[in-house]
């Protein structure tokens, strides 16, 4: 669905300090590439995102692993899959398992930042875990009681132990104490700030809220265009309730069948700037998968040398400098019943379970992903060979325990919650475990 994935901007801010580099690692909800100024939109004002991309690099061809925002946070963090951590979807955030969190057994970012000396920060949206009291060994905490965007208005915040009514404008709120939290800091220390804003997100409630910020004047007289396609096919017969032969489906089994991760939905901006190291005005075309930014991050700044537990990323730290290193340009994506392999030439999509329809699409030909070649004869050697690459991706990487194509099961919760759908696991895997929480040793060498 084009609307159903949560997009990241991922913006790394990097600047000198006296012992190690200071890093600002910006996130924003439900935000792709189009919406970006610097990556080509007129209509929509961001001058301090595009700031940072004159003044560093810009990554064209960014993939998220995931579309949703608890698995993306997980692998931003740590680095591994939704098959490898057990967060496949949106994590609950009220659960009976004092100060849990989904992600404290692996290797983390700010776990790892924090054992180099790092003072370190989140500000804005967590949704891992527990949200009370700070986690994987943040040292400044500021957050709100939630993972899902109902208000950015009138919030309760959760404010180092302190809870109270943001008096702003999240978006603000969020801006201003992460302006606190740095200049708190010495120049003896270097910091970690992990800055997630909650917008601008695109799902209701929200949307169909009045604006009320300081810009919702400037858009109302200048509203942004919207491009105006044709229904694409798939949809369409979701829409009615058809699988793509048009036969009717049996009730719950739509909203799974319709998951078509489009480029739109994948693709995410991804900037570095750290001025006097990185080079400015930079477009890289190179394709980067989400998995690479934790081992980038620990290689920029001198930790690359520790190990990392089976993921499959890997660093583009020398990029950043300008230089050409040798890189495969293969990226792929994974929501519970959907799994991707994308090359710059072709996307291959498969479901689970296997009878669900499959598509190709030829990027070189059809970059809006239109035309499904899978039935295409000509093209069964591709698929053949993109689905084995495929396949023999993730039975290198998955963990059995969290491979759901395989009998494993998830973190927290699956489809049951929001779609009544657990049971396409269930009945097709006898001694099939349900979504849990428990704690785990938290990760600490």
């Amino acid at each position: 669905m084009r609307q159903g994935f949560a997009s990241f901007l991922l913006a790394t801010l990097v600047n000198t300090a006296a012992a190690a580099p200071n890093i600002v690692l910006i996130v924003s909800d439900n935000q792709s590439q189009s919406l970006l100024g610097t990556y080509g939109n007129s209509t929509i004002r961001t001058p301090n995102i595009d700031r940072l991309a004159a003044e560093g690099v810009q990554f064209n061809h960014a993939f998220a692993v995931n579309g949703v925002c608890s698995p993306t946070r997980a692998t931003l963090m740590t680095g591994l899959l939704p098959s490898q951590t057990g967060v496949h979807v949106a994590l609950p955030t009220d659960v009976d398992v004092a100060d849990w969190s989904a992600i404290e057994e692996f290797r983390n970012l700010p776990q790892t930042l924090s054992n180099a000396g790092y003072r370190t920060a989140l500000v804005g949206k967590y949704h891992l875990g527990a949200y009370e009291k700070p986690q994987l060994r943040f040292d400044f905490w500021v957050t709100f009681p939630g993972g899902h965007t109902t208000t950015f208005y009138d919030e309760v915040v959760i404010d180092n132990g302190k809870t109270y009514r943001s008096p702003e404008h999240l978006t603000d709120f969020w801006t201003r104490r992460a302006v606190d939290f740095i200049e708190q800091q010495s120049k003896e220390r270097p910091f970690f700030l992990l800055l997630t804003y909650n917008g601008p997100y695109m799902l209701p409630p929200t949307v169909t809220m009045q604006p009320k910020n300081r810009h919702a004047d400037y858009y109302l007289r200048h509203t942004p265009a919207f491009p105006q396609e044709p229904v694409h096919p798939y949809l369409q017969n979701w829409a009615m309730g058809r699988d793509p032969s048009g036969l009717m489906l049996r009730e719950g089994t739509t909203a799974w069948t319709a998951i078509s991760a489009y480029n739109i939905n994948m693709q995410v901006p991804l900037i570095f700037r750290h001025p006097g190291r990185i080079p400015g005005g930079i477009e890289n075309d190179r394709i980067i998968n989400q998995v690479d930014i934790l081992p980038t991050l620990l290689d920029y700044i001198g930790l690359g040398d520790l190990a990392i537990a089976n993921s499959p990323g890997r660093s583009f730290a020398a990029m950043l400098a300008g230089e050409e290193i040798d890189w495969d340009d293969t990226v792929f994506f994974e929501f519970v019943t959907v799994r991707v392999i994308e090359t710059p030439e072709w996307k291959y999509l498969r479901r689970f379970p296997p009878s669900d329809p499959r598509e190709l699409y030829d990027l070189q030909a059809d970059a809006g992903e239109t035309r499904n070649l899978i039935d295409s004869p000509e093209h069964a050697d591709i698929v053949a060979a993109l689905d084995a690459r495929l396949a023999a991706y993730f039975e290198q990487y998955a963990d059995p325990q969290y491979d759901l194509w395989n009998g494993g099961t998830a973190k927290g919760r699956l489809l049951e919650d929001h779609y009544g759908r657990d049971d396409i696991f269930s009945e097709r895997f006898a001694d099939w475990r349900p979504p849990f929480v428990e704690k785990a040793k938290p990760f600490d060498h």
